[in-house]
């Protein structure tokens, strides 16, 4: 039994013996794979697992694992321990340590890892630029690019060289990189929103006090048009306090009557307890009254909402004033391009019709930014259209522009349009003006015919679903149809509330420095205030609009 055992014990240490001599350890270098150790050491990618256990699924740089022996490489081994060679004579061992030690000295030391290297491959005898090259899966032009001291298709023996990324490589790791970038900024902008929501949310105001300030007329039996359209603006107003209640929102709103044309009155509506507490101040009409009521609400900071002047600004600079309504003459440059933006290449011509309507002022400033566009412009009479067939461009679209706003010289206009059957077939539109908006049914009709456009800091579709709603719900609460105007102030009362009562919630008192950042769909006079030189906020919007 003894003789057994030790027989057992003799075996296995001489197993251990021969899977020592064939067992390597290997330190792994930065962008080395489990696939390229495998090449480089003539085993499989499986052995090395099996022999590393406790690897992992990833090489680290650094990191030293157990290389095993070829397979075939122990039964070699076995044979040859059995066969116990005779011993080598002391003179042959030298010689076979002197040309292992120059070997050492021949082959070249490992350089430090390029960061542009997917790893350092020590040359091998007749190894070639392409032999390499297939070897790693890469061109042998990206091989001699990465090493400029290989030439033509000579590489040396023993030689370290870099290994480069394939191309496929590279592209596989720009994309990596910039999905992380993306994700990097996917997440700051997603931190940042938080943060921005959290903010918005710790400055909201949940409850206001509101103070409209406007002629009502209340004692009067009999309204007057001016009364009844403040009543649409008030009730409309009313509406958007509604809807906002309904999001959570608590408001007070504080009715004044404006009365005539005494300061003393407003002075009486100033002087009472309530109005220092109030976070908005919408009115008054009439422009007398603005200054004093701007300097209340600049000396308590409460934002104060002119929503029908167009000389709010220049009676009553404040920087807690906001004009809902500018003058169209201070949004001519605006209007000019837009009218390039959407015309690039049209035949435009000006039609004259000495009425008293023409806009003079609009007309030349129009002209001169055609000219400064390179835009060559024509002219016609409207009460002599002999020449219009020489002026229009059969091959390219023909803007007509008439001087006058008038409703009397638009139908001049369409009744010689209509007297020429060469114009009929021509391609023709027209652009107008605001005033366009309170033409006759029949003429809008008309202007449908010829494509007609106008300009306007606000407009009403009638037919959009927005506005049938707000209709029927404005009838269903006040139990009658806004006053037939242009703008409808029911509307206009609509949006100012909207927009202005949403950016309290949301900005709290930090409204004013923020007040472009309101984001509300409005019936018909959207919002986008600029500062001028005094710090007022005047509303800047225009646009084209088509006639629907």
């Amino acid at each position: 039994m003894k003789r057994i055992i030790f027989l057992f014990l003799v075996c296995v240490l001489s197993a251990s013996g021969v899977f020592a001599q064939h067992v390597k350890t290997h330190e792994v270098q930065a962008g080395e794979t489990l696939y390229s150790l495998a090449r480089s050491y003539g085993v499989t990618v499986e052995d090395i697992v099996n022999a590393n256990p406790k690897m992992g699924e990833t090489l680290i740089a650094g990191q030293t694992i157990v290389i095993p022996g070829k397979k075939g490489a122990g039964a070699k081994a076995d044979s040859a321990h059995a066969a116990k060679p005779a011993a080598v004579p002391q003179q042959q061992q030298a010689q076979q340590q002197q040309q292992v030690q120059q070997h050492q000295v021949a082959a070249a030391p490992r350089p430090q890892q390029n960061p542009q290297c997917k790893q350092m491959y020590l040359v091998g005898k007749k190894e070639t630029v392409y032999s390499i090259s297939q070897k790693f899966g890469i061109t042998p032009e990206e091989l001699r690019a990465a090493n400029p001291q290989i030439t033509k298709d000579k590489v040396k023996k023993d030689e370290y060289i870099c290994i480069p990324y394939s191309r496929a490589e590279i592209a596989e790791q720009q994309q990596r990189r910039e999905q992380q970038l993306a994700e990097q900024r996917r997440q700051q902008e997603e931190a940042q929103r938080k943060a921005e929501e959290e903010a918005r949310r710790a400055r909201q105001m949940q409850h206001l006090n509101v103070a409209v300030i406007l002629p009502f007329d209340l004692s009067s039996p009999n309204k007057s048009k001016e009364a009844i359209k403040m009543l649409d603006f008030y009730e409309g107003f009313l509406l958007a306090v509604q809807e906002l209640k309904a999001k959570g929102l608590s408001a007070n709103i504080y009715a004044y009557e404006e009365k005539g044309t005494f300061s003393s009155d407003i002075d009486s509506i100033l002087l009472r307890p309530e109005m220092k507490s109030m976070n908005l101040i919408v009115g008054p009409m009439r422009v007398e009254h603005i200054p004093v009521i701007s300097r209340f609400a600049k000396e308590n900071h409460i934002p104060h909402v002119v929503p029908f002047s167009t000389k709010a600004a220049a009676t009553a600079s404040s920087s807690t004033l906001f004009q809902v309504n500018t003058s169209i003459s201070e949004l001519y440059p605006q209007v000019y391009d837009l009218f390039l933006q959407r015309n690039p290449d049209a035949n435009v011509v000006f039609l004259y019709s000495a009425d008293k309507g023409d806009k003079t002022d609009y007309i030349s400033g129009f002209k001169q930014r055609l000219e400064s566009a390179g835009i060559a412009y024509k002219t016609a009479n409207v009460s002599d259209l002999s020449t219009m067939p020489d002026i229009i461009s059969s091959t390219l679209h023909n803007v007509l522009i008439p001087t006058s706003s008038s409703q009397a010289a638009f139908e001049r206009l369409a009744r010689k349009l209509n007297a020429d059957p060469s114009l009929q077939q021509a391609n023709i539109s027209l652009f107008g003006h605001p005033e366009w908006q309170t033409f006759s049914p029949s003429n809008k009709q008309l202007m449908k015919k010829y494509n007609a456009s106008f300009y306007a800091t606000f407009y009403t579709n009638p037919n959009a679903s927005d506005t049938q709603n707000f209709n029927q719900q404005f009838r269903a609460n006040f139990h009658r149809a806004q006053f037939n105007a242009v703008p409808l102030y029911g509307n206009l009362g609509y949006d100012v509330g909207l927009y202005f009562l949403t950016g309290l919630r949301d900005y709290g008192r930090e409204f004013i420095q923020h007040c472009n950042q309101p984001r509300v769909h409005t019936l018909q006079n959207p919002m986008r205030f600029q500062t001028n030189a005094y710090g007022t906020h005047i509303n800047s919007y225009v646009n084209i609009f088509t006639v629907q």
